[in-house]
Order: structure tokens, then sequence, then C-alpha cells
């Protein structure tokens, strides 16, 4: 309540656009997300009352269908696209082929999106990508270490820790013979 603080409509404006623009972060659990996605709606509700598109409803059935769909679908199309995003496509997609896949209460979109799988995403595709890249990365890095530890200071040699102590052990640091040049 903040009437003697602002204006009550431009509070109203504030809360809306707040729950409006909630965005699941990309490293944010879903739980989190939701919590903090129910927690602005009831600021709104307090503020607003019920936010619903009123040319939707005929009856008070869909009146009270509307309320929930509104929230599911901010819900939906705030959640993560990181990790989300071929799933959204897909309730579109699949709703414009004629199956309405999309849920009809917030409690069941946190279900969809805490037990949605996608194994070809986008993040995770690169995810892999950075993995294989700091695994190519660490081989050369440890590549590269071994030959600077080999060839430090003119006529010493770092032993290997990696190597044989029966091959290491006819060497000496700080002398080489023709032999082992």
């Amino acid at each position: 309540d903040c009437t003697d603080a602002q204006d009550p409509y431009w509070s109203a404006v504030i809360v809306l656009r707040r729950l409006i623009l909630c965005h699941q972060n990309p490293k944010e659990s879903v739980q989190s997300y939701t919590q903090r996605f129910k927690s602005l709606n009831k600021v709104v509700e307090t503020q607003w009352g019920p936010v619903y598109p009123t040319k939707l409803c005929q009856t008070d059935d869909d009146v009270k269908k509307a309320k929930g769909k509104i929230l599911v679908m901010t819900y939906l199309h705030n959640a993560c696209n990181q990790r989300y995003a071929s799933l959204k496509e897909s309730l579109n997609n699949e709703y414009i082929s004629g199956k309405n896949n999309y849920p009809d209460t917030l409690e069941a979109a946190e279900i969809l999106l805490s037990n949605y799988q996608d194994h070809n995403s986008k993040a995770l595709r690169t995810m892999n990508a950075k993995y294989d890249s700091n695994t190519e990365l660490t081989f050369a890095q440890t590549k590269e270490k071994k030959k600077k530890t080999r060839n430090s200071g003119e006529g010493s040699r770092t032993e290997d820790p990696e190597r044989p102590a029966s091959r290491r052990g006819s060497r000496t640091q700080g002398s080489c013979t023709e032999e082992n040049e």
C-alpha cells in the first residue's frame, strides 16, 4: 500500500510491469522463479485486482479460465530462453496444428518446466562446445608446459614427473653427452 507515497495508478503500472518483465535467470531454479513470479502476481492483484483479458471472456467460467491462462502464458513466456526455447516453440507449433498442449494452471506449468528435458537444445550444444574447447585447451597447455620445462635454461633439464624413472635415471642435470643429443 503506497497511496500516500505515490500516485496509485503509477504504482499499479510499476507492479504490472515488474510481473510482465519477471524473467527467469539462466542459472535460476524453476522453484525460485515460480516463487518470485507468484509473489509479484500477489502484489499486482492487490493493486489491480485480477488481471485478465476481458475481450476473451463471455461467461464467469471464461473469467476464471482467463485469469489462470494469462498468468500461465506470462510465466512460460518469461521462462529462460536458453533452457526452454524449444519447449515454447513446440507448444506454439502444436497449437497451430490443432493440439493445445499449453498447461492450464501455474502449477502445471511449473511441473512442465521442472521436468522438461531437451537433449537437442542450443544451451546443451553450447555447454558441450565449451567443455570440448576447454578439454582441447587444457591438453594444449599441458603439452606446451612440457616443452617449456624441457627447454628451460641452457643445458638444464627439469625432470618430467610423468616420465618413467628408468628413462630419467641416465641423465643428470646440467650435463649432456653426445649420446643424449
